[in-house]
């Protein structure tokens, strides 16, 4: 049987489906719902056990507990308006075998458990939250999945709440856009879960932060916890290639300090990343540049959507996003700096760098109330830079302070007010500002 849920009746828009208004329709297979409905009730199609096919319209915002339970749909798409899904609103839907959760929001407990053939979830909410405890959970008894269970989501952050819900079930694996970062499968020689996969390592505390600092594995992923705050650590040689650090909603990080010639030749800093990282006092900062080991490169080093709060008073290392640590560059070369859509509020510089080669580039930054320069750049050794897109404001004495280079630093579509220099940087020349 079909039914199609007319979007008006007598004349009235159609908002909402009671509670159980289709509560064991057994003979029902197909359901068109209309747009402009904004409430799915409590046991709305529980039971439905023939029901193989449902729309949910993009204007739904709740879903109610238990309203699709013990269907026989096999493909789902929430969409983005929905805000609220109810404990228990997709569990065993035993046919289930795609789900796809576009926003940002909170999938509880319950969720879809039982759903015993559910084999892909994309959850595409880059703010979306799993519950902790048997959200996608297939067994009947335990947190213990019993599918070979894949999850694609946007971010660590997502992934860190996914691993904790599926616990030590068996046979899940996480991508975060694309790339695989936790696998855990059974092993039937060894008759128990086996790690494949695990590049998410999370930190509790500051303890625990600098100790997955100083024992990295290449291609880890450091996941700072929601809403803790992190006293300063250090980075040093010997550090693996390709790690990133990356913070979560509301984790601060009160500074991270890199022994700049502990990375010498044979020991180089190769492309670590800080990723949405929330840093307040100080920022990342190079130490013991004027006691230069022989030399040594930082390469392919990224900053992405990272934020620094300090203050516009004391000229100390550290209170910066970046600082290279001295306006005197060393041998020590950034080859391939990033540094893009951070924010700066309130420092006594923006962005301090040095010694640059290859491809650097300094884009999409937002830079207010900073007592001097909000981008300084002393030294382009080779290659060219590129200063596109930042938006800086709110005092300073220069908005870019440009030192003596030997290659191009090129100024693209930045925009500038309130600073001392009121130039919009266009004009500028390598070696024009000392």
């Amino acid at each position: 049987t079909e039914f199609a849920i007319p979007s008006t009746i007598n004349g009235l828009p159609v908002t909402s489906i009671g509670d159980s208004a289709f509560d064991d329709c057994t003979k029902l297979e197909s359901v068109t719902l209309p747009e402009g409905l904004r409430k799915i009730g409590t046991y709305s199609f529980y039971f439905c056990t023939n029901l193989k096919s449902v729309n949910i319209p993009s204007t739904v915002e709740t879903i109610g507990v238990n309203a699709f339970r013990s269907t026989a749909i096999t493909e789902l798409t929430v969409p983005a308006t929905v805000e609220t899904i109810s404990y228990g609103a997709f569990r065993d839907m035993t046919s289930l075998t795609t789900v796809t959760i576009e926003g940002d929001v909170h999938i509880p407990n319950y969720a879809f458990r039982g759903c015993t053939n559910l084999r892909t979830v994309y959850i595409n909410g880059e703010n979306a939250t799993v519950g902790s405890s048997m959200a996608f959970c297939n067994a009947s008894s335990n947190n213990q999945n019993t599918n070979n269970l894949t999850f694609y989501v946007k971010n660590y952050t997502v992934a860190v709440q996914v691993k904790t819900c599926m616990g030590v079930g068996s046979d899940y694996h996480i991508y975060v856009n694309n790339d695989l970062v936790y696998s855990l499968v059974y092993n039937e020689n060894l008759k128990k879960n086996e790690e494949v996969v695990n590049k998410l390592k999370t930190v509790k505390n500051t303890s625990e932060l600098q100790n997955a600092l100083n024992n990295t594995a290449e291609g880890d992923i450091i996941c700072l916890m929601p809403g803790v705050t992190y006293d300063a650590v250090t980075i040093a040689a010997p550090m693996a290639k390709n790690v990133t650090v990356f913070g979560a909603k509301d984790a601060v990080l009160k500074g991270m300090a890199c022994d700049l010639p502990s990375f010498t030749t044979g020991a180089e800093l190769c492309g670590f990343t800080l990723q949405n990282v929330a840093f307040e006092g100080k920022g990342f900062y190079l130490t013991n540049v004027s006691n230069q080991a022989p030399w040594g490169f930082v390469e392919n080093f990224t900053m992405d959507g990272c934020s620094f709060k300090g203050d516009n008073k004391d000229d100390v290392l550290g209170n910066r996003l970046f600082d290279y640590g001295t306006d005197s560059p060393g041998s020590h070369q950034f080859i391939n700096l990033k540094i893009t859509n951070c924010t700066v509020d309130t420092a006594i510089q923006g962005i301090r760098v040095g010694a640059l080669r290859g491809n650097c580039v300094i884009s999409g930054n937002e830079i207010t109330n900073v007592a001097h320069n909000a981008i300084t750049i002393r030294s382009v050794q080779e290659g060219t830079t590129l200063v596109e897109d930042n938006v800086i404001s709110g005092g300073g004495d220069r908005a870019f302070r440009i030192g003596a280079n030997s290659a191009t630093v090129n100024y693209v579509n930045n925009t500038i007010t309130n600073t001392g220099d009121a130039d919009d940087g266009s004009n500028f020349k390598a070696n024009t500002l000392g």
